[in-house]
C-alpha cells in the first residue's frame, strides 16, 4: 500500500490511513531478515522485490528494535503527562516507530518524531501529516538546545553504543543514551516520560543514572509485567515507565548510586 501511494503521489484515504496505522513493525519477525534462515526464503525474496537495497538493509539493521507500543499504553502515558501539566506545546518522540504516541497525543500538542527506519517513518508521515517526522537516527538528530516542553515514547532497547559526540561521550547503551539526550533537549521544568529497558534502573553500573540525575529530577517509575508488550510488539521484555523533570537553572540534585535509590 505504501508503494502504491508513493507511485500515485497522493494522500491515503481514511480507510488506508486506518490500515497503515496498524503497522506493527518487524520486531516480532527477526528470522525473516536472517539470510541464513531457509524457512523464509520465499517471503524474503518477495520483500526484496518490493524494496530497494537501502530499504532492505535498513529493515535488517533495525529489526531487533522494531517493537512498537500499543495505543493503550500510549494513552496511559499521555494521561500521566497530563497529570504533570503537559497538554500543549512541542513534544519530542525519539524512535517514533509507527506513530501510536503521535496518534494519541492531545489536540494542543505538536509532535516531532525521529525514526531511523525509512519504511516505518514514511508510513507515519502519511498517517499523521500534522506531525514532523524526521527520517534519521536519533544519534544524528541536531535540534536547537533544550527546546521541547516534553519527551514521550518507547526508546529502543540495546546494549549497542551509537556514535554521538554531542550527547553520548559516556558511550552509554542505546536506551540510556536516548534518555540522556531527551533530557538534554527538554526545557527546564519539562517532563520526560518514556518506556525503557528494566536495565536502566537495574544495572549495577550507575554511570547512566548519574548522567540522568545531572539533567533532571527522577519523578518515579512503574514496572510493567513480563509479557505486557507481547500482543502488539511480539516481545516479553520487561520494561519500566520512567519519568523525569528537567532541572531548573541552579537546581541542586542528588546523584543516585544504587538501583534501590530509584525504585
Amino acid at each position: 500500500m505504501l508503494q502504491q501511494l508513493v507511485l500515485e503521489s497522493r494522500a491515503p484515504t481514511e480507510e488506508e490511513r486506518r490500515l497503515l496505522a496498524c503497522w506493527p513493525g518487524r520486531g516480532a519477525t527477526p528470522d525473516l531478515f536472517d539470510e541464513d534462515d531457509a524457512r523464509y526464503a520465499d517471503e524474503r525474496a518477495q520483500l526484496k522485490a518490493l524494496w530497494t537495497d537501502g530499504e532492505w538493509a535498513a529493515a535488517r539493521r533495525t529489526v531487533l528494535n522494531a517493537h512498537y507500543t500499543s495505543r493503550d499504553f500510549a494513552h496511559g502515558i499521555w494521561e500521566a503527562l497530563a497529570e504533570s501539566g503537559v497538554t500543549t506545546g512541542e513534544v519530542l518522540e525519539p524512535g517514533s516507530g509507527s506513530g501510536n504516541f503521535i496518534g494519541t497525543a492531545p489536540a494542543g500538542v505538536h509532535m516531532v518524531g525521529v525514526e531511523v527506519d525509512p519504511t516505518t517513518a514514511r508510513i507515519s508521515q502519511l498517517v499523521y501529516p500534522q506531525a514532523q517526522i524526521r527520517i534519521e537516527s536519533f544519534a544524528d538528530t541536531q535540534l536547537t538546545g533544550d527546546g521541547f516542553d516534553a519527551v514521550v515514547g518507547n526508546v529502543p532497547f540495546s546494549n549497542a553504543t551509537l556514535y554521538d559526540p554531542a550527547y553520548n561521550t559516556e558511550k552509554l547503551s542505546m536506551h540510556n543514551h536516548f534518555i540522556v539526550k531527551s533530557l538534554a533537549m527538554t526545557k527546564p521544568g519539562g517532563i520526560v516520560a518514556v518506556l525503557t529497558s528494566r536495565f536502566t534502573l537495574d544495572s549495577k553500573d550507575d554511570a547512566a543514572r548519574q548522567r540522568m540525575a545531572e539533567l533532571g529530577e527522577f519523578l518515579g517509575a512503574v514496572r510493567l509485567p513480563a509479557g505486557a508488550h507481547d500482543d502488539v510488539a511480539g516481545t516479553d521484555a520487561v520494561t519500566d515507565l520512567v519519568m523525569f523533570r528537567r532541572h531548573l537553572p541552579g537546581a541542586e540534585y542528588a546523584v543516585p548510586h544504587r538501583p534501590a535509590d530509584l525504585l
